[in-house]
């Protein structure tokens, strides 16, 4: 006959095994749920320089305002020399052309750098995403493998219990219980 000591030692074992489970699986869902929240702002952040207009930011915006203040200079430079000089128009004409040649040159560089940033935020975006991809399944194995161990833990509480409380070969009766607590 298993006795109240017995009884209460399975009862423990049985209630740590189930408080076990779930403070794993609250743990899981914790890191679970910080993940997600990385995986959010990495999302966010792609979205955010990917999609930036590179003629909006400071040195794009500096170095066209510098661009015009030199070409304004230059027309107004040959537009003195013509008039003191008695230049053409034509000397003129390929001032300014050349002026809007700096300005298409400047605008290409723009651009281009604008692509190369673009592959670059990308390139980055994958390898954190890459990297998050990775911890999420590394996650997923560990919630498995935590949950088999907290099962297997619990099982193997149960099995000690009911060979504790199996005495008459038959398993625990309600008398065997009642019996006990009398004790």
């Amino acid at each position: 006959m298993a006795g109240l000591g017995d009884i209460v030692s399975g009862a423990a074992g049985l209630a740590t095994g189930i408080a076990n489970i779930f403070t794993q699986r609250s743990l899981s869902q914790s890191r679970k749920d910080d993940l997600n929240k990385r995986i959010r702002q990495n999302q966010n952040w792609y979205n955010q320089r990917y999609n930036e207009d590179a003629t909006q930011r400071a040195d794009a915006q500096s170095m066209i305002t510098k661009m015009q203040e030199t070409l304004r200079q230059q027309n107004a430079d040959a537009k003195g020399t013509a008039a003191v000089m008695g230049g053409t128009e034509e000397s003129q004409a390929a001032t300014k052309a050349a002026n809007a040649q700096a300005i298409a040159d400047t605008s290409s560089n723009i651009v281009q750098q604008a692509d190369a940033r673009k592959d670059s935020i990308e390139q980055q975006y994958l390898a954190q995403k890459n990297s998050l991809q990775d911890m999420q399944d590394q996650l997923k194995a560990d919630q498995q493998q935590q949950m088999a161990s907290a099962l297997s833990n619990l099982g193997q509480s149960v099995g000690k219990g009911a060979a504790s409380y199996g005495t008459n070969g038959g398993g625990v009766t309600k008398a065997d219980i009642i019996s006990a607590l009398r004790e």
